[in-house]
């Protein structure tokens, strides 16, 4: 296959912004597209290679095997075998077992299964998992062990060029749409598996066909457009666009126009050609493999998120060490000549079950081996009751999860008012709240109902005849709202007033700050902080300085940096104030009321025996709920 300097130069165009994504950098918030510019990039070349050493009758499994082993695990190996003294020495019990964990799923070409099943509402901060990037080689892998078997067996089924063509181009389609499918009824599968990704290295085969057809016909304006389809993702799109999905056509078209139209005839192929460029794609696959352990131990190390300098420091120091295992690890491994097939063979297997052997014995024994020793940050608690915030997450869905919200919670033999709690799991800490108040069984009884309040409004008809919605007297609506959920708001309200119920409206919680890429609260942070200051020196002390603290952010308006939501507390809580004007019915509940107390300068974020009433921004810990069942009483909330 001829060498196009240009397909490098475009690894560049991938691997800078995903660096520059993943360090903080605003600017690039759509750089995440640069794994699915790799994905194209690989779809191609590994196609173009096949198509040839198949129609010549000349391919070899085990030669095509021996090439991506020579190609992708001599740097692998050596980047986890540094990983690992530095992930003993730094991180938690349970996040190195969870890196363990992750070191045997690189090993079986599985990890983004591992991460799959880690993700969700549980799982720790992505930023601290140091292995996190190997999702997107574990996809390679899958489709490097299936589609050669693939073209194979189809060849040998008589499909020549146009019929494999035709082939791949239906299964592109089934994924494609497996993909649109996915990002709305299982966002973490659809990021993370292969099938729904295949598509975008299948565009990639499919444009190899075209160019072994056809060549690469130079065209200035295709070029252009699919650079400028490569870049507006890159700037523009950002954590709000469904990802991946039909959305994605936009990278992937604009790189396959790229590998079909830019020649070094064309600006776009000679812009891509430049010596920068095609240096940074030469090293692009070792840059990818430093860039997240670098920046995850960081954060594992800082209380705060590490400064922009800092962050581009730490991308120069990948580009250096990518150069270094470019030039010394991964290029000797590619000639036959100084490491031959056997030894190449040998060398990967050992790895292989070596880091398989490694990561059972420290996931097992993970207590025993100390690990984190040497970050102070690991070990600070604030108390003996202080306990993961990840534990306290889970712990405080208990209660919620020993019902079936699709069966009735009431008690119809009681005559007490029935009130349905709706919303995400800010909905879940208000129902904590409330079974932990004097309301509860005391003329009033609780359910609750976790989903999006814009979902109410697209699926209100089958909604109406849940159980709990039939026989409720009230609906709280309590969520973490986002613009589109006051978009459906004012429908929902009306939906709910013509079924003859009440509602009560709960503005957005005040969110607090966090630390340690989301793993503190501002409680850790303040505890950490005032550690070394004299006058903190009984548990009232600094329980007395925390919740302080807190209403210092709350009353200066001092919040968390989130992503993952559309508006800011302010701008949400005053369209649901205007909205609550526009209904005489509908009451309107703060729940900082029951958080602070202006009069006294407090916010609690602590009790008095230091447990955290909050697990991040603003959830509650089951403490926090018992804390603020008692303050929801005290105050008459439900009764303004």
């Amino acid at each position: 296959m001829k060498y196009r300097s240009e397909i490098d130069g475009l690894r560049a165009l991938a691997v800078l912004p995903v660096i520059l994504f993943h360090a903080g950098f605003k600017f690039f918030a759509g750089g995440f597209v640069g794994v699915d510019v790799f994905f194209v990039i690989s779809g191609y070349l590994i196609t173009s290679i096949l198509i040839v050493e198949i129609e010549r009758e000349k391919f070899s499994l085990v030669n095509f095997y021996e090439r991506r082993a020579r190609r992708i695990l001599p740097a692998l190996v050596f980047v986890i075998v540094l990983c690992m003294p530095v992930a003993w020495l730094t991180m938690t019990v349970d996040s190195f077992k969870e890196f363990s964990h992750s070191i045997i799923a690189v090993s079986l070409f599985a990890s983004n299964i591992l991460f799959w099943r880690e993700s969700g509402y549980f799982e720790a901060a992505a930023e601290e998992k140091p292995l996190l990037h190997t999702w997107s080689l574990a996809v390679e892998e899958q489709y490097y062990l299936i589609f050669p078997l693939l073209l194979m067996f189809a060849w040998r089924q008589g499909f020549k060029r146009e019929r494999l063509f035709l082939l791949i181009a239906f299964i592109a389609a089934m994924s494609l749409l497996a993909c649109e499918w996915g990002y709305r009824n299982s966002p973490s599968a659809n990021f993370y598996l292969a099938p729904f990704r295949g598509w975008e290295l299948l565009a990639g085969s499919l444009a190899a066909f075209i160019v072994q057809k056809h060549g690469v016909r130079s065209n200035n304006v295709a070029a252009s457009i699919g650079l400028i389809m490569v870049l507006y993702a890159t700037f523009f799109f950002d954590s709000f666009v469904p990802f991946p999905s039909f959305y994605t056509l936009v990278p992937v078209i604009g790189v396959v126009l790229i590998v079909l139209f830019a020649d070094t005839k064309t600006l776009v192929g000679r812009l891509l050609s430049l010596r920068l460029f095609v240096g940074i794609g030469l090293i692009s696959y070792s840059a990818y493999l430093w860039h997240q352990p670098i920046f995850a131990f960081t954060r594992i190390l800082s209380v705060e998120e590490p400064s922009h300098g800092l962050m581009l420091s730490l991308s120069l120091l990948t580009m250096l060490l990518a150069y270094g295992s470019w030039k010394y690890v991964e290029t000797p491994f590619r000639f036959k000549d100084k490491i031959s097939r056997k030894s190449i063979f040998t060398y990967s297997c050992l790895s292989l079950i070596g880091f398989i052997v490694i990561g059972a014995s420290s996931a097992t024994f993970s207590t025993k081996l100390n690990p984190g020793r040497f970050n102070t940050l690991n070990s600070f608690q604030i108390s003996e009751a202080s306990r993961s915030n990840t534990v306290l997450r889970e712990e405080s869905w208990r209660l919620v999860r020993q019902h079936n919200e699709n069966e009735l919670w009431f008690d119809l033999d009681k005559n007490h008012e029935n009130a349905l709690i709706i919303g995400n799991s800010h909905s879940k800490d208000l129902y904590n709240v409330l079974v932990h108040s004097k309301y509860n069984d005391s003329g009033f009884s609780f359910a609750r109902y976790g989903t999006q309040i814009s979902s109410v409004q697209d699926n209100f008809i089958e909604f109406r005849h849940l159980p709990n919605f039939v026989h409720a007297d009230t609906i709280i609506l309590a969520s973490r709202y986002d613009l589109n959920d006051i978009a459906s708001l004012e429908f929902v309200i009306e939906k709910i007033i013509d079924s003859g119920k009440g509602v009560i409206l709960v503005n957005n919680i005040h969110e607090f700050p966090e630390y340690r890429t989301r793993s503190w609260t501002l409680a850790e942070f303040i505890a950490y902080d005032v550690r070394d200051d004299m006058s903190i020196n009984s548990n009232d002390a600094l329980a007395y300085r925390i919740n302080a603290e807190y209403f210092n952010a709350y009353s200066a308006g001092n919040m968390a940096e989130r992503k993952d939501s559309i508006g800011t507390v302010k701008e949400i809580n005053e369209a649901i104030d205007l909205i609550a004007k526009k209904f005489p019915e509908v009451t309107l509940l703060d729940r900082m009321d029951y958080v602070c107390k202006p009069a006294l300068k407090q916010c609690s974020g602590v009790n008095q025996s230091l447990e955290k009433l909050f697990y991040d921004y603003g959830h509650h810990t089951l403490a926090g709920a018992k804390y603020f069942g008692e303050e929801v009483g005290r105050i008459n909330w439900l009764e303004p």
